[in-house]
């Protein structure tokens, strides 16, 4: 997930912007599976410590964070896969989370996740545990309104001016809210009068979404759940371009997406595979992987980030990361 980025919806912002499919505009791009399979450049950085890991970020530094859903907390590595740092544990307070899904990384160099069970959205400083503790932030109880979730499991960070708005996953109300945030170093302030809340109603053909990314040019990107990706343009309602659909290339399990380098990467969970795009025009690049838990194999991968070819894999099953060269 590309996390510094800002989306500009339309010169008007309301309250609930309907996403609306259309056929008239919509470019689907099928193409021939070439499937890799295997990469022979594939390693496993880590193979223990995990229980059910869902997200994974990169820090400026090459650090990787990820969380450990079923630990209840968030693990900071080193390129080689060394814990450096473990950040939570179960609960709904101060310091604790109750199943971390998605994470992002702000500015500042802040931690954002979206805590899943326990319905909020919580921000803190990395740089040590102390600090930690100190600056746990949260925000949202459980509910339908524009000010509460229901299962939050992805979010991005976009920069619009100076502030900061958080693009939330909100499943199981089936929207993504876009919440205003002004940062401080200790707390934030949420401009609660201002909140989106993006809403589709194609959810019976495509599912309800899962995962978000932004691209370099301020596009978005939406998983959905019945198997495609699609990408909206910054002042459009109606995606440009659906990926997966057709080809059936994305099982009905995706797992979370991310932009690098004019690509796009998704981690389809239910098929065990990887596959990249072209995020530009929209061109089938390759699927890796196979299932099962050797090298190159993948078991319920779950989220990726990559950078220079470089791709990183938590699988849910597996419980572990794992990389590969792109070929």
């Amino acid at each position: 997930m590309k996390d510094i980025k800002a989306i500009w919806v339309g010169a008007v912002l309301c309250s609930c912007l309907c996403l609306v499919s259309c056929a008239t505009s919509l470019d689907d791009t099928v193409d021939t599976v070439t499937t890799i399979g295997a990469s022979p450049t594939a390693n496993i950085i880590l193979n223990n410590d995990l229980s059910s890991p869902t997200s994974i970020v990169m820090d400026s530094s090459g650090k990787f964070y990820v969380s450990d859903s079923d630990n209840n907390q968030i693990l900071k590595l080193d390129s080689d896969g060394d814990v450096l740092a473990t950040y939570g544990s179960e609960g709904d307070g101060v310091a604790e989370f109750h199943t971390p899904r998605g994470l992002a990384i702000d500015n500042n160099g802040y931690i954002w996740v979206a805590d899943m069970n326990n319905d909020r959205i919580v921000r803190f400083n990395p740089a040590s545990q102390t600090t930690f503790e100190n600056s746990f932030w949260t925000f949202g109880t459980t509910g339908e309104t524009t000010t509460t979730f229901t299962t939050p499991v992805d979010l991005v960070i976009q920069y619009v001016d100076a502030h900061v708005k958080v693009c939330v996953v909100d499943l199981d109300n089936e929207r993504i809210q876009i919440i205003p945030v002004t940062l401080s170093t200790s707390s934030c302030v949420v401009d609660t009068e201002n909140i989106e809340s993006w809403t589709f109603d194609d959810n019976d053909d495509y599912g309800k979404a899962v995962s978000i990314a932004l691209d370099d040019d301020d596009n978005f990107f939406v998983a959905r759940k019945l198997g495609v990706v699609e990408k909206y343009e910054p002042a459009l309602g109606s995606p440009k371009k659906r990926y997966g659909t057709g080809s059936t290339i994305i099982s009905q399990d995706p797992g979370d997406i991310y932009i690098d380098d004019d690509k796009l990467y998704s981690a389809d969970h239910g098929n065990d595979e990887v596959h990249v795009y072209n995020a530009v025009g929209g061109s089938f690049v390759a699927t890796y992987g196979t299932s099962g838990s050797s090298l190159g194999q993948f078991n319920n991968p779950k989220a990726l980030v990559a950078q220079n070819g470089q791709v990183y894999v938590v699988e849910e099953t597996n419980n572990r990361l794992q990389t590969f060269k792109e070929e």
